[in-house]
């Protein structure tokens, strides 16, 4: 079963970011939430909620998130 991503709104900052951070996960093959997780010490749920938008992650968050998708970290800092 394929789970469907909500529509978010490009315009809206918070929103453009969880889209890049999409953008980031599918070119990295779509790594597992759970793998994702256990990089970000959080659960799956939070990975969940930081992809749909319906959180923000923090620095670190982020940060291992684009270090398990392969992203560069220096060029998302600036974001």
């Amino acid at each position: 079963m394929t789970s469907r991503s909500r529509s978010l709104d490009p315009d809206l900052p918070r929103e453009r970011f969880a889209l890049e951070l999409r953008d980031l996960h599918r070119q990295a093959g779509r790594p597992k939430q759970q793998t994702l997780a256990s990089a970000m010490h959080c659960s799956h749920a939070t990975v969940s909620g930081i992809l749909n938008g319906h959180r923000f992650p923090s620095r670190e968050q982020t940060e291992a998130l684009v270090l398990t998708c392969e992203g560069d970290v220096r060029a998302w800092k600036h974001r």
